[in-house]
């Protein structure tokens, strides 16, 4: 069975790509414009989307072209808490070497690990480290 990607633009610039399963909703943030919006509403565009889906168990991926700025990390943070308010879950795969950095430098490791795949972040299994 596969599975349908959504896309939804979420300001100038900016994406989610998004499908879900029975418990999982899985988001991709792509940023398709040079001179994107430098304040997208992630966290409102995704919360958004776990009210239409009933869904509060997520996983998010970023593509290549993503810099993680402190604005796009206080927006992942404020959806971990939001999730985890609401019994749900936040996270993260498939970061690369630099969006990872990130996220060490600001000591987000315990928080946000690093799963290698979407699959991996819902089995829970042992994150790995970028490359």
């Amino acid at each position: 069975m596969r599975l349908q990607i959504l896309m939804l633009e979420i300001s100038p610039g900016w994406c989610l790509d998004y499908d879900t399963s029975p418990e999982w909703l899985f988001l991709r943030l792509a940023r398709h414009q040079p001179l994107a919006d430098p304040l997208p509403p992630v966290a409102e565009s995704v919360w958004n989307l776990v009210d239409r889906y009933a869904i509060d168990r997520l996983v998010l991926q970023l593509d290549d072209e993503v810099r993680l700025v402190s604005y796009l990390v206080g927006q992942i943070v404020q959806l971990h808490k939001r999730a985890h308010q609401h019994g749900g879950v936040l996270r993260l795969c498939a970061l690369s070497r630099h969006q990872y950095d990130v996220i060490e430098s600001l000591r987000l490791t315990d928080r946000f690990p690093n799963y290698a795949s979407r699959e991996d972040a819902v089995m829970g299994y042992p994150p790995r480290r970028p490359r």
